[in-house]
């Protein structure tokens, strides 16, 4: 994306300000998002843990990027906007990335009705009810003999 609006501004001979925004937009994103990339590889609990942080950031930041992109008083002259689906793709995957984050660092836990049973906490063997076991050998209603026929009762 900053290689499309940074050759409209060599084109143009100068670069508006709105212009000079999208391409630091992009050249930020790549930063932070490099950043969220190698806690998540690496493994480093202080950037795994600002994950979620990270990408809501970059949620909002393309929400603010998409609405300058989309604004009629960025491009002026006629030129034709072709970085304008790239930008609001971006929204659309930082929106996803926030969400997955969030999901992932259980912030959707405890919601109500979900896994935890809506005490904040995940389950646990505790949480599964056992089948009660049956004392005698009599077909139950439902089961299957085990020479392939149904029993009739």
């Amino acid at each position: 994306m900053p290689g499309f609006y940074s050759e409209v501004c060599d084109f143009a001979g100068s670069c508006p300000s709105r212009l000079a925004f999208l391409i630091s937009a992009g050249v930020i994103s790549v930063l932070l998002a490099g950043v969220a990339l190698i806690g998540l590889l690496q493994q480093i609990n202080v950037l795994t843990d600002i994950n979620v942080y990270i990408c809501g950031f970059l949620a909002l930041w393309w929400g603010i990027t998409a609405g300058v992109a989309s604004s009629p008083r960025t491009y002026g002259g006629g030129i034709i906007n072709v970085g304008l689906l790239s930008v609001w793709l971006a929204f659309l995957g930082s929106i996803a990335a926030a969400v997955g984050a969030a999901a992932g660092a259980g912030w959707f836990m405890g919601a109500g009705g979900g896994v935890g049973g809506g005490e904040g906490r995940a389950a646990s063997e505790h949480d599964v009810e056992e089948e009660p076991v049956l004392d005698d050998d009599k077909p139950r209603a439902g089961s299957v003999s085990t020479d392939g026929d149904a029993e009739v009762a």
